[in-house]
């Protein structure tokens, strides 16, 4: 399991006997169809035509996105910066968003900058300043009450630690 910031349990790993689960030749972290798994279903119940990977995540070409600073501001011990990280696979100096909490401040952002919102896989270069370090940026966000966050959305997410 990767990287992933967050207060859920653990789920367990996948098994190769599980419907769906991933063979060996299908890209990193893709579903895939069951009549690709190592123990597919019966032949009556393969879908006909040629096999399908589903939610296959490409890289964008370079260059592409935008990048902006988000500053989020806790009033209250009870404010949340309000969403879920993870770290990519490939090491890239980044967090990257997983999930965001409906209640929390970034959230509020996101309704408050329409032309600016941050969706999950958007990728936090900064924190306070603070890059290329993920670990002290992830310190930033458990410590401080204030955090600007320079993002990029509309890059390269495929690579995201699960």
């Amino acid at each position: 399991m990767g990287n992933l910031e967050c207060c859920a349990a653990d789920k367990p790993e996948s098994s190769a006997n599980e419907v769906g689960a991933q063979p060996p030749n299908a890209p990193e972290g893709a579903f895939v169809h069951p009549s690709l798994s190592e123990n597919p279903p019966p032949a009556d119940t393969v879908p006909t035509g040629p096999p399908e990977v589903v939610n296959e995540q490409r890289p964008l070409p370079s260059g592409t996105g935008s990048t902006f600073d988000v500053k989020l501001e806790r009033t209250s011990p009870d404010d949340k910066f309000g969403f879920v990280n993870a770290s990519r696979r490939d090491h890239k100096p980044v967090l990257v968003v997983t999930k965001i909490t409906p209640d929390g401040l970034l959230a509020k952002w996101n309704r408050e900058h329409p032309d600016q919102q941050v969706a999950t896989l958007a990728e936090i270069h900064a924190v306070n300043g603070v890059r290329d370090d993920v670990a002290e940026m992830r310190e930033q966000l458990r410590t401080s009450l204030v955090a600007v966050l320079t993002v990029q959305i509309g890059v390269n997410t495929y690579a995201v630690a699960t």
